[in-house]
């Protein structure tokens, strides 16, 4: 088992009271839990000993491992699981977004723009603007009335229909940050290998493919009768062989690049529907929803290899008595079939 320890000493959760602002350490059951998905709110759980200071509405967690902190602000859930022992649930300050109703308008922004509206509107923390980084791809008008995280959603979603790039929002200790995949990729990175977990599964699911994208655009919407679509089709031969033709619509707006569009769609679909999960990896606590991993897994009999670059589709970090490992879903982003690791076949793919 595939274990990075860490030293008891070195993990604590406190908890500072909203009504006096008075710090306290937690006494921990078992385990702390953190959960990870791209672009929402981190979530911590665990069993505390409950006494004078029991968690409640509005405390604030923070989990702090080797001297460095993960912050969870307010949204605290408190069951009472006995007399001595109660559960908490507490999320980062990007839970705000997800339970505040935007009604926003907006035309030619970047999503990074809209990014630091929402978070300078909802009172957000953000200590340092320099980790907003630029999306550059400028969105048209838009009328937003969703919760304003999907605001954030819908913007980065543009984005990468247009450009074929992803950026990614967190949460970094208190800080909120909005970085791009490339740049996740040249940070200190894990590689999973085979002598590092518990266990793996690796699939192959064809129920969403499809093969072929009809980007539908709306021309002379403002008169109702010489109103027309423009249709731009853009097909994958290779998967149309093995699937024949499987259609798939996407509405854009005038003026978007239609083709470019229907292709990012069509690259994404070719390896999101090859998955990874992995169990028990070696613990590394900056991986997070949307992480690009370098993997390198081979089975015991040696007959089946899985060599390339995954993206992490959510993370459960697991900080046991001084240890901590972590459950891995993961998406295809590019098979590798060079060996060695400094091989150009391992650049990032642009």
């Amino acid at each position: 088992m595939a274990l990075s320890k860490i030293g008891a000493q070195d993990i604590k959760v406190k908890l500072m009271k909203a009504s006096s602002g008075t710090w306290y350490d937690l006494v921990v059951k078992d385990s702390v839990e953190i959960t990870r998905e791209p672009n929402v709110a981190s979530c911590l759980t665990c069993d505390v000993y409950r006494d004078e200071i029991t968690p409640e509405r509005g405390d604030i967690i923070k989990f702090i491992l080797d001297g460095g902190h993960n912050q969870f602000l307010g949204s605290i859930k408190s069951t009472r699981k006995s007399d001595v022992w109660c559960s908490i649930t507490a999320y980062d300050q990007i839970q705000i977004l997800n339970k505040s109703e935007a009604n926003y308008i907006y035309e030619d922004k970047t999503a990074t723009e809209v990014v630091k509206y929402v978070v300078q509107a909802n009172s957000l923390a953000m200590v340092d603007q320099a980790q907003l980084m630029d999306s550059e791809y400028k969105i048209q008008a838009r009328v937003e009335e969703t919760s304003w995280l999907d605001v954030i959603h819908n913007a980065i979603d543009i984005t990468a229909q247009n450009t074929g790039k992803n950026f990614y929002l967190w949460d970094d200790c208190g800080n909120i940050c909005f970085h791009s995949e490339k740049w996740l990729s040249e940070q200190p990175k894990i590689i999973v290998s085979g002598g590092y977990i518990t266990d793996y599964s690796y699939d192959e699911d064809d129920s969403d493919i499809f093969t072929q994208v009809t980007a539908i655009e709306e021309v002379n919407k403002s008169n109702e009768e010489e109103a027309e679509r423009k249709l731009t089709i853009v097909k994958n031969e290779e998967l149309e062989k093995i699937f024949g033709t499987i259609n798939k619509n996407v509405k854009i707006q005038e003026g978007e690049n239609a083709a470019v569009i229907a292709q990012n769609l069509l690259d994404e679909i070719d390896v999101t529907s090859i998955s990874l999960t992995v169990s028990g990896c070696q613990g590394d606590i900056t991986v997070r929803g949307g992480t690009p991993i370098r993997v390198d897994l081979f089975s015991e009999d040696n007959k089946e290899y899985i060599r390339g670059w995954f993206k992490v589709k959510s993370v459960r970090h697991h900080f046991k008595a001084g240890y901590h490992d972590m459950d891995l879903t993961c998406s295809l982003i590019k098979m590798v079939n060079d060996w060695d690791n400094r091989s150009p076949d391992w650049s990032f793919p642009e």
